[in-house]
């Protein structure tokens, strides 16, 4: 025996309608809040539907009302068939009586759902139900409770889906074939309107010259075929005289209120009776459009000899009646009809009355505001148009926020509603509750997670908690930006968190979220947790939003293409640069960074960090911890900061320091430069590398140097930079191949081991000269730059030169103690270098409070005195005319030229020095004046 289950009403219908057929009531009442669960015994006819118990219903039912429930006797005591007026549906309500017990009286029981606020009409009226004989009952076949309800599995629930056991659909079409009636229509003289089928049908007679009158005619038989249903006595005439235009008729449908009909109607026809001939001559043309003003195909076919042409009937054959085949025209539309236009002239002279007959069509009804019950399973779910709600029951489902007010309930699973089809940017906050723009406005949701916005710029923020997916793996909640500027924040939780293109904000907020920027000029922040960020194209700025993450959290960021700024905070990051010109901070934590292609900007802050500078150009620091750097390919600049660092140069030509601490540098290929300080190991690697002893990081921890011998031209170079205690110690003197190898002695102890280096400079490169913008070496200065002078303020290079020499017998440089003459550090200079001597002894000695003294003049072997063994590489400046400079602070003469000072030279810096200064080569001493006198060893000898 077949059970049914349906949904009843806590009323009686007979409070409801009339049992009159044409009578209307306005429905107020609540939903179907009961249930009932029907047994029905019977067979046949009678077993397809529930009927009075006088036909036989014997069925039984379990009915739940208010939270109780009981089984009892059912039938149906009596019955109307309805029209719904907004919708056209047709349908059943019965009288649902409950025979015994607790629940016996009387409800309702309706194969549609009763809507609050439509009227319904009444067909007809049965006290006796029966569906073996009139099938005037209630058809369980024909039940529906309006919600269209998915399956156990995965479901795909849009307007084709078919799987709903009572035929509910989305966004459902239905039809009904309806009749205008010229003699229920309301008006006079020339415009007539009546509401049928849910369509407000208007017509509109316009004089064109000739028309004398039109009215509704009740009284004059017209002619209906066999099968029609057109009235016999309602019709619409129009009369006018002969020899013009008579009258247009416009027949126009548009949407009755409160109807969900459609305001294009379908199947449309009519009559036009006694069109004929005499002393007159009836022609009309009929044409009709859609609602875009389309003109659509319009089907004549005459009754009797009248000719047809296209849409022009002309009367021919003589006189007619208007119920005569003979003067009928039959008027057939099938499209998508918005309104009819009808042109009536009378070709004679005589006076002429046509007929329109009733108005057959078929009325299209939408309904979008439907209830959907997905169930179990990963459902996708479109309600369409309309007020919507829809229930996603269990799984991961996917609901599409469409047009209209929707109400979406998430059910259990990680649930999304998909905006992506929306015309304008959607403002979504699922913590709050709150819905707006585009598509979203007017939305309200429960158990969401996930949210995918519109191409236009969205605002989607999340929530505090944890993930719902029934498999246990997924997300708090995963939003998907899309196209357009979006701002995303995924609150507290697990988030998962898509840009998509334009420049989008992103906010990871708490817990372990994994984010990708994509296109554009992103923000991320992504905060407290175990972070997984890529940033995509785009310049982005991907940061760990300070002072949120307070945890040593192991990130992961891949800043994809771009010139990106990436901060990570404390923990143990991953980061990939990616191609682009970017600036990466790993923080505090040990760090993975890889700086990707192109010109990096790296920072290992606190930690132990491997870095990589990849290719490119990069400037890396490593910060405090014992750092690991690759500097890769390009011409890297590397700075270890405190700790013990291991810093591999790689390719091209590099800059290093190792900073504070016992570092462990490799130049590899390339001509490097690296700055060494107490405890490090410096290997130069391929290449003619450039090593400099940094004064500032010296701690008597003994420096070992291996220059290599790959790739080279000129050689390695060590430079002590002014950092000797004393001479240097040669182990072997090959200056060629493998290169000298010794040790020496620093200033502060530190011993130097050095092997495989070409060339020493102990003494005056390195040497800082005063300029505008601070102290520079000297080697660094070029043709142009200004350098303070004590006479003549800032004043610019006219040329510089250099010769390396063995630091051996008159050509050993002279150091001068800090302090001595005013210096801030050791100074080297040349044997006759003169330095400028003040005081009141050469005022009184010589009358000048100020003199030039040659620097091998005031050696005193105390503060002053000679240092032999290795090179030296003196390095000259001149200047317009002879000027005074400071060097390490100490005031000193520039370069003059003249004839002992010329012998300095070698060949090609005189080349060079007289190709700047021509007018010297014949007279080098006509530079001009010295800027002092210059005292000889005698009366220098006086000043000590």
């Amino acid at each position: 025996m077949p059970t049914y289950n349906v949904n009843i009403y806590d009323v009686n219908p007979a409070t409801l309608f009339g049992t009159s057929s044409g009578s209307t009531a306005v429905y107020s009442g609540a939903a179907a809040l009961g249930s009932a669960v029907i047994t029905d015994n019977q067979t046949g006819t009678n077993g397809t539907g529930l009927d009075d118990d006088s036909r036989g219903e014997n069925a039984t039912a379990t009915v739940t009302m208010n939270g109780t429930t009981t089984t009892n006797s059912v039938q149906a005591e009596r019955v109307w068939t309805v029209t719904d007026t907004a919708t056209g549906e047709t349908f059943q309500v019965v009288q649902f009586t409950v025979g015994s017990g607790w629940g016996a009286r009387n409800y309702t029981l309706s194969e549609q759902p009763l809507i609050a606020g439509h009227e319904y009409e009444v067909v007809s009226y049965s006290n006796d139900p029966d569906m073996g004989t009139s099938n005037d009952g209630f058809s369980y076949a024909d039940y529906s409770d309006g919600v269209v309800t998915g399956s156990a599995g995965n479901d795909v629930i849009d307007k084709n889906y078919t799987g709903d056991t009572q035929g509910d659909q989305i966004d459902s079409v239905s039809e009904s074939d309806v009749m205008f009636h010229w003699s229920n229509a309301n008006g006079s003289n020339g415009s007539y309107s009546d509401d049928v089928g849910g369509v407000t049908v208007t017509a509109t007679v316009t004089n064109d010259g000739r028309m004398t009158g039109n009215q509704i005619n009740t009284s004059t038989a017209q002619y209906v075929a066999n099968g029609e249903t057109y009235g016999t006595n309602s019709s619409l005439n129009v009369t006018g005289n002969g020899n013009g235009n008579t009258a247009t008729i416009v027949i126009d449908f548009e949407t009755a209120d409160g109807s969900q009909a459609n305001s294009e109607v379908e199947n449309v026809s009519f009559r036009l009776n006694d069109v004929d001939s005499g002393s007159f001559s009836d022609v009309l043309s009929v044409t009709a459009f859609d609602a875009e003003g389309n003109a659509l195909a319009v089907t004549l076919t005459a009754g009797g000899s009248d000719t047809v042409n296209g849409n022009t009937v002309t009367g021919n054959g003589g006189l007619n009646d208007p119920d005569q085949l003979a003067g009928s025209v039959l008027v057939e539309i099938d499209g998508a009809v918005s309104y009819i236009v009808i042109d009536y002239n009378n070709g004679g002279s005589g006076a002429q009355t046509v007929y329109v007959s009733d108005i057959a069509f078929t009325s299209i009804y939408e309904s979008f505001d439907d209830v959907v019950n997905a169930g179990d399973g990963d459902d996708f779910i479109d309600p369409g148009l309309g007020d919507d709600i829809v229930n996603a029951g269990a799984g991961n489902d996917t609901i599409m926020g469409g047009q209209g007010a929707d109400t979406m309930h998430g059910g259990t699973g990680q649930d999304t509603i998909d905006y992506s089809n929306s015309a304008s940017g959607v403002n979504v906050d699922l913590g709050a509750g709150t819905f707006s723009g585009g598509d979203a406005e007017g939305d309200s949701g429960t158990g969401i997670d996930g949210l995918i916005g519109s191409d236009y710029d969205d605002t989607l923020i999340g929530f505090d908690g944890e993930s719902k997916a029934t498999d246990g793996s997924g997300y708090t909640n995963i939003f998907y930006g899309g196209a357009g500027n979006d701002y995303l924040d995924g609150k507290g939780g697990d988030d998962q968190l898509y840009g998509g293109d334009g420049n989008d904000q992103i906010y990871g907020g708490t817990g372990n979220d994994y984010i990708e920027g994509g296109a554009g000029d992103d923000w991320i922040m992504f905060g407290e947790g175990a972070d997984v960020v890529y940033g995509g194209d785009g310049n982005d700025t991907i940061d760990d939003a300070p002072g949120v993450d307070t945890g040593d959290y192991e990130d992961f960021v891949d800043a994809g293409a771009g010139d990106d700024v990436v901060f990570t905070g404390g923990g143990g990051d991953t980061i990939y640069g990616g191609t682009g010109n970017d600036q990466l901070h790993g923080e505090d934590g040990d760090d993975l960074i890889y700086g990707g292609a192109d010109d990096d900007r790296i920072w290992g802050d606190g930690g132990n960090d491997t870095i990589y500078g990849d290719s490119g150009n990069d400037i890396i620091d490593a910060g405090d911890g014992d750092d690991i750097v690759y500097g890769g390919e390009g011409d890297d600049l590397i700075g270890g900061g405190s700790g013990n660092d291991t810093i591999y140069g790689g390719d091209g030509n590099d800059g290093m320091s190792g900073g504070a601490g016992y570092d462990t540098l490799d130049g590899g290929a390339g001509d490097d430069q690296m700055l060494v300080g107490s405890g490090d190991t410096a290997t130069g690697g391929a290449g003619n590398d450039i090593f400099y002893i940094d004064g500032d990081t010296l701690d008597g921890a003994t420096i070992n140097i291996y220059g290599g011998e790959e790739d080279e031209t000129s050689g390695d170079v060590l430079n002590f930079n002014g950092t000797l205690a004393g001479p240097v110690t040669y182990t072997s003197e090959d200056t060629i191949t493998p290169g000298r190898s010794g040790y020496a002695t620093l200033i502060d102890g530190t011993v130097v081991n050095f092997s495989n280096i070409e060339s020493v400079i102990c003494f005056t490169a390195g040497t800082r000269i005063a300029t505008p913008f601070g102290p520079r070496p000297i080697e660094d200065l070029v043709i142009g730059d200004l350098v303070l002078t004590r006479d003549h303020g800032p004043q610019p290079l006219r040329w510089i030169g250099s010769r390396s020499l063995t630091a051996t017998a008159a050509l050993a440089p002279i150091e001068i103690a800090q302090g001595t003459l005013g210096n801030a550090r050791v100074l080297r200079v040349s044997p006759e270098h003169r330095m400028l001597v003040t005081g009141w002894r050469a005022e009184l000695l010589f009358g000048e409070p100020e003199v030039f003294v040659a620097a091998k003049h005031l050696i005193n072997d105390a503060n002053v005195r000679p240092c032999h063994g290795g090179e030296v590489t003196y390095l000259h400046m001149m200047f317009d005319q002879h000027e005074v400079v400071f060097a390490e602070g100490a005031a000193a003469e520039s370069f003059h030229p003249g004839g002992m000072a010329m012998d300095t030279l070698d060949e090609m810096e005189r080349a060079e020095f007289f190709s700047i200064f021509p007018e010297l080569r014949a007279l080098p001493n006509s530079h001009g004046p010295l800027a002092r006198r210059c005292l000889k060893r005698h009366e220098a000898a006086l000043l000590a």
